[in-house]
């Protein structure tokens, strides 16, 4: 074997040596598990505050949901005189109250 087929063996081995080194340093399946545990703690614990459950011990307990009220959403614009407004910002949901008030108004 020539010095120079040697060499480019040598070079390969550690080359292949660091690459083994680098991957059990990281650990990427370590890494990816991690993100996925925290998102769906993220979720969980969103859900559960809008839902009115308790995150308890990696679970999400539900109870029963919270009333959401409704909510006006911003007017139209002036169309014949009249502006007109929705009732769904929120919509209203699990025994919540409707909006108060009027849905179309008139044009100042």
């Amino acid at each position: 074997m020539s010095r120079r087929a040697q060499v480019a063996l040598e070079y390969l081995l550690l080359i292949g040596l660091v690459s083994v080194l680098v991957i059990l340093a990281f650990r990427p399946i370590g890494v990816i598990n991690q993100t996925v545990n925290s998102a769906a703690e993220y979720y969980h614990t969103g859900a559960s505050a809008i839902m009115g459950g308790s995150y308890v011990g990696g679970q999400v307990v539900m109870e029963d949901p919270l009333p959401i009220n409704g909510g006006w959403c911003d007017w139209s614009r002036c169309v014949n005189g009249f502006k007109v407004r929705e009732c769904a910002c929120p919509r209203k949901a699990f025994g919540g109250a409707e909006c108060g008030g009027s849905a179309v108004d008139p044009c100042i």
